[in-house]
């Protein structure tokens, strides 16, 4: 039985005849209406006509998609002019607002556009998933702050300011600029490429800035930027996609089936694919959904060129165990020679009106500052210090807690949204595990047992098992910076000291202080000598000042110049030595003083008393009034004293809140 609607829910447009014309202006002769709900974009929705006469109306569904008359007007199947009549609430539930998304397409199957949320419903009740913005959602379209040049060539990457957030061994992500980060899995503006370009490919890629000559020409139909991308490579024997990636929406089901527009900028000569990325989760299969109309290249021009389109939707994809889902924006291309610019890439959630997309009336502009807004806002690993106690959101305290699952028994913060922060303290720390033991972040099972690390980060996410923050109840931060940002320090030189320990002598001088932390890298045919082992964090002895030290195992042997590591060979230079490994820690608040913590020093008899060395090295003092002798050693307790007393070392200070960003 077909749907009869309730009469007086129906709206008819305050028109007496519907008339379509073309994007020429002209009627639409022969084009093709369809109906869907506006939700999904996809499900075909009932529009009526009205039969009968006065006082015994009806309405039936038209076809749907509608084909109108020679003269564009809407007509029944026999041919007659009808005027169409809308039911935008649900046909199970009339106190459900469901309105119409509508595409208008000619004869030929040209769109000519395109209406969504309509009839609009002014009282509020009416769906609203499809909102209307000229907000662009690409907010590092300006290539703010990027990292200059990068070079591709046999197997070399130069750009020292790039991170690799892959976790997939045969493929890499460079960072060319700092994007939305909050939350994603990978963060910022990156240029993705298999592990096989290295070796195949000589290419460059420059953020260049845009001058009057005619190599750069002024954007047609846009507001020019400082930058722009040129992608130049003079050879690639491989077979592969390049991709640029931009972060756009963190979770699925924020943006899913949404419409939106896309628009770049772009000169060269190569042929751009435009896709959105539904990332599912981390471990969870994404292939590329929805993609858009290729973009050729052929000028050595700008010219603006737009895309439309809608987010994939989510149906069908379970909530991700990591919740690290999100949409993504991809500008893809096929290896080979390439010499071609873009910019300004900008994507708007939008009702796809056609004239106002050939009208280019969406301008992407925005400040450094709104940028900054965004970019540089704190990012998952920083810290905080505060006098007040609001943490919950988006931060936990340094308090040698943990973090976890919501099954993990994590004493810090058991949620699905410490993942980023559990896979960056993973990928950090796993190299250090011995065992069931690492001493910079434990892991720990549901049940608090410490455990060692698992397979992979989401391995231990997903099996319940817990992350140890680092504790800082009355500790303080020492300064360190990224292991990319090092001078290269290397070990030149292996020998015995005077102590017996392994003397490592580096190639320059070092900001060493005995007890700092260190551990060692291999160079290019490297060895280390017997007793050093990698991913071992080691403690500086007997440091000389300059380049020399040897090396112990805990801080406390550093300080006293014990248990260190012995010297059997001179292994095989070149090694790195890299010092306060990030997450370390050293220090103590107090120890027994060592006789080489002593000041030079000497015992002088008071007014009185005489000073004689003995046989051993006694000091026998005589009392010259009482001839009385006391015999005492030079290294021993001062008469009266039966006890030591550790000397405190804490230095003064003030204590505040210290939070981690999630």
């Amino acid at each position: 039985m077909s749907f009869e609607p309730n009469p007086n829910l129906l709206v008819c447009p305050a028109i007496f005849q519907n008339f379509i014309e073309g994007k020429d202006g002209q009627p639409l002769s022969n084009g093709v209406i369809t109906f869907y709900e506006d939700a999904d974009h996809f499900t075909l929705k009932n529009v009526f006509q009205q039969e009968g006469s006065f006082n015994n109306y009806s309405y039936t569904a038209v076809n749907n998609p509608l084909t109108l008359s020679a003269a564009g007007t809407t007509v029944d199947v026999n041919g007659n002019d009808i005027l169409l009549f809308f039911y935008p609430w649900s046909e199970t539930d009339e106190n459900v607002s469901q309105p119409y998304f509508i595409t208008v397409y000619d004869q030929y199957g040209t769109l000519q556009f395109t209406r969504s949320n309509f009839p609009f419903d002014s009282s509020g009740s009416a769906n609203t998933s499809n909102l209307v913005t000229q907000e662009n959602y690409i907010i590092n379209n300006r290539f703010w702050r990027n990292i200059g040049t990068i070079d591709i060539t046999n197997s070399n990457f130069s750009g020292v300011w790039t991170t690799q957030y892959s976790t997939t061994a045969n493929v890499n992500y460079w960072t060319l600029a700092p994007d939305q980060h909050d939350g994603f899995s990978m963060p910022d503006f990156n240029y993705i490429v298999p592990n096989s370009v290295l070796g195949h490919a000589t290419e460059t890629i420059t953020f260049e800035k845009f001058t009057a000559t005619p190599l750069n020409p002024t954007l047609v139909n846009d507001i020019q930027p400082e930058y722009f991308i040129n992608h130049f490579c003079s050879n690639d024997s491989g077979t592969y996609t390049k991709i640029y990636q931009f972060p756009i929406s963190l979770h699925l089901a924020t943006l899913a089936n949404q419409p939106f527009v896309f628009t770049i900028q772009g000169m060269g000569s190569i042929t751009i694919n435009i896709g959105i990325y539904a990332f599912a989760g981390t471990g969870t299969p994404s292939p590329i959904v929805n993609p858009l109309e290729p973009i050729q290249l052929t000028s050595p021009d700008w010219n603006k060129f737009t895309r439309t389109g809608f987010f994939p939707s989510n149906f069908g994809i379970g909530a991700s165990s990591s919740g690290d889902d999100a949409y993504y924006l991809q500008i893809q291309f096929s290896s080979g020679t390439a010499d071609f610019s873009f910019a300004i890439p900008s994507l708007y959630i939008y009702d796809n009106s056609i004239e106002k997309i050939n009208g280019d009336e969406l301008f992407s502009f925005s400040t450094y500052d709104q940028v900054d807004s965004v970019v540089l806002t704190p990012r998952t690993g920083d810290l905080r210090t505060s006098l007040n106690s609001f943490y919950p959101f988006g931060w936990v305290p340094m308090n040698n807690g943990t973090i976890g699952n919501a099954m993990s028994n994590a004493t810090a913060r058991p949620n699905i949204d410490t993942w980023p922060l559990f896979s960056l303290m993973w990928t950090m720390f796993s190299p250090y595990n011995n065992g069931s033991t690492n001493v910079l972040a434990q892991m720990k099972d549901s049940s608090g047992m410490n455990i060692g690390y698992g397979g992979s980060a989401l391995i231990d996410f997903n099996n319940n098992r817990a992350i140890t923050l680092s504790p800082m109840m009355g500790r303080v931060m020492l300064g360190t910076v990224p292991f990319s940002a090092y001078l290269n320090v290397y070990a030149t030189q292996f020998s015995a000291s005077s102590s017996g320990g392994l003397l490592i002598t580096t190639t320059n001088n070092v900001n060493f202080y005995n007890g700092i932390p260190i551990y060692f890298t291999l160079g290019a045919g490297g060895v280390l000598p017997t007793g050093l082992s990698l991913n071992t964090i080691y403690y500086a002895a007997n440091f000389n000042g300059t380049n020399s030290f040897n090396v112990s195992d805990t801080f406390e042997h550093a300080i006293s110049g014990t248990n260190l590591v012995p010297w059997t060979d001179n292994g095989s230079p070149i090694i790195g030595v890299v010092s306060s490994l990030t997450g370390s820690s050293e220090g103590e608040y107090a120890h027994m003083q060592l006789l080489s913590e002593l000041a030079n020093h000497a015992h002088v008899p008071a007014t009185g008393f005489s000073s004689f060395l003995g046989q051993g090295g006694s000091s026998f003092i005589v009392n010259a009034g009482a001839g009385s002798f006391s015999n005492e050693a030079n290294t021993g307790l001062i008469s009266g004293y039966t006890t030591q007393t550790a000397a405190n070392v804490t230095q003064p200070g003030t204590y505040f809140n210290i939070y981690i960003k999630l």
